[in-house]
């Protein structure tokens, strides 16, 4: 049985709007179950999925909409539901079967997954102790927007919640996230792209200075908090020389992040350098491309390294022939063969 929602009208008649369409949404759950299970089937008959893992996540799933059901029936804020309304609009339908057939179950419905863990989870938090926590978790800016986004660490990935505007998806694509559907993610290699604090830490400073509130959901929040505040994370490497096989051979990759036609021309400049989504180049020619890597400022990683080594130690190796030895040589065996009276010793019987 609903409750009667509370706030303002304007809020309540959106509120109303709002819950018909997680009715709906819960709805379609059961039918892109069936149909997933149908589809589940047919492929682990070829070995590509775990059953397993199917399982669990009809588990994860009945729970989630046991859970959904409750909101929708127990709660009387409005705000409460037009906060999760990008939770109501998802494409679900859509959504839901992929993540089922491909296992990322808790990526595709992860701002769902968030209501539910707020909310409904059974070790409730007593509510003075997570209000103090959420407080202390988020900064707000002098020039606050009166917009708090939210940027979450989960499995080594960082998501962010925030409503639409020019500025800050320029800045969040500019920090290397993607769109997922209902949120912005990036998965962190610590290899490259450093600690996931750190990246945190420097997207949150960047939306802090064209004015957004930021709220941390993180283990480390105080840590990263600071880092956002002060500028002190260390800041990402973007330009990258790694190496790998090409075609048979092992050559230098030249990687950046995004376009950057500047780059791109000095790179091609290169001895035989060819574009095949990043520049390649052969390794003979580590000398320009160190040179390269010096004006521009980019980073070479350890197998890239291991591959200047090795070139160096090739031409070490090499055996030089002088002009003189390759004269000497040469001229006696034109000189024996412009002689007929002369037989070459080559030619002699043994």
């Amino acid at each position: 049985m609903q409750k009667e929602l509370q706030g303002t009208q304007k809020q309540v008649d959106w509120a109303v709007d709002i819950r018909n369409k997680f009715y709906d949404f819960v709805e379609t759950i059961n039918v892109d179950l069936t149909k997933a299970y149908k589809d589940r089937e047919r492929m682990e008959k070829r070995g590509r999925f775990s059953k397993k893992d199917f399982y669990e996540n009809i588990v994860k799933l009945e729970n989630f909409k046991k859970s959904v059901m409750i909101f929708l029936e127990e709660e009387t804020d409005a705000t409460q539901f037009i906060k999760y309304r990008d939770v109501a609009e998802m494409n679900f339908e859509l959504e839901l079967e992929q993540s089922l057939k491909y296992n990322f179950f808790y990526h595709v419905i992860g701002e769902a997954i968030t209501l539910v863990d707020e909310y409904y989870r059974e070790d409730v938090v007593e509510e003075t102790v997570k209000e103090e926590t959420e407080e202390n978790s988020t900064v707000i800016p002098e020039n606050f927007n009166e917009t708090i986004a939210v940027v979450e660490e989960r499995e080594e990935s960082i998501f962010i919640k925030i409503p639409y505007s020019k500025e800050s998806t320029k800045l969040i694509k500019d920090n290397g996230f993607y769109w997922i559907g209902h949120c912005w993610k990036r998965r962190i290699n610590t290899t490259f792209n450093g600690d996931v604090i750190d990246r945190m830490a420097e997207v949150g400073n960047g939306l802090l200075s064209i004015g957004y509130g930021i709220k941390f959901e993180s283990e480390s929040f105080l840590e990263v908090k600071n880092k956002a505040i002060h500028a002190t994370y260390q800041r990402e490497i973007t330009n990258w020389i790694i190496s790998k096989d090409y075609k048979g051979d092992e050559k230098f990759f030249i990687v950046w992040r995004g376009y950057n036609d500047e780059l791109y021309k000095a790179a091609k400049s290169l001895p035989y350098a060819k574009w095949d989504k990043a520049m390649i180049v052969d390794s003979i020619y580590y000398n320009q491309v160190v040179d390269f890597a010096s004006v521009y400022d980019f980073k070479f990683n350890s197998t890239a390294r291991r591959l200047i080594d090795r070139q160096k130690a090739l031409e070490t190796d090499r055996q030089v022939v002088t002009k003189g030895d390759d004269y000497n040589v040469t001229n006696k065996l034109v000189e024996k063969l412009e002689n007929p009276d002369e037989i070459v010793e080559d030619l002699l019987d043994d």
